[in-house]
């Protein structure tokens, strides 16, 4: 059985004998394929995109998320201790009686 890939070329008297039918079929089909072709790139595309962005974005998502978890506990911490402050100083004021 011979291969597909050793069939001999198609004299150009044959296809010059193909019928206005005959060339419709074969332009619906090569649209058919070129449509399938670009589907199957756009596909593979965004899924090789989305992997590689992933992998290559991940550690700076991770090390950006850490630096943002850092400075809002050093942010919230300051306000903590400022108003634990402003807290103590109201109390000690109170103990040490009105102002005279």
């Amino acid at each position: 059985m011979p291969s597909r890939h050793c069939r001999k070329p198609v004299p150009a008297v044959e296809l010059a004998a193909a019928t206005p039918d005959d060339w419709a079929r074969w332009e619906a089909l090569a649209d058919e394929i070129r449509m399938q072709v670009l589907q199957r790139i756009d596909i593979f595309t965004e899924t090789r995109l989305r992997d590689q962005l992933t992998t290559k974005l991940q550690p700076i998502v991770d090390r950006a998320s850490a630096e943002m978890v850092s400075a809002i506990n050093a942010h919230v911490g300051g306000l903590l201790r400022a108003y634990i402050a402003e807290a103590i100083e109201r109390e000690i004021e109170k103990w040490r009686g009105p102002p005279r």
